[in-house]
């Protein structure tokens, strides 16, 4: 599985694991390495045609909650809508803090 912020792994971040959860965590581990940041500190995803949505302190902090949101709710792979690479492609790069 794979979590990806920004337009691709060029001038965005991408996380990677055997599940959602785990690629989330691997995401956070980017942000802290890196120093990126993220308005607000708040990160969403769409589950089960629901949106699923953290904040916490820092970037990481906000990705890992999340990581535990969607293990705890149990979703699957198949609760994850198709990606949408043209919404994807317009998304601001990363900045560092």
């Amino acid at each position: 599985m794979g979590a990806l912020i920004g337009p691709d792994l060029v001038i965005g971040l991408g996380g990677f694991g055997e599940t959602v959860p785990d690629a989330l965590r691997e995401l956070a581990a980017g942000f802290d390495e890196n120093g990126y940041s993220l308005r607000e500190n708040r990160v969403m995803v769409q589950a089960a045609g629901r949106i699923v949505s953290a904040e916490g302190r820092t970037p990481s902090d906000a990705i890992r909650k999340l990581a535990w949101i969607v293990e705890e709710r149990g979703y699957a792979e198949n609760d994850f809508p198709d990606l949408d690479w043209t919404r994807i492609a317009v998304e601001p790069p990363l900045v560092p803090r």
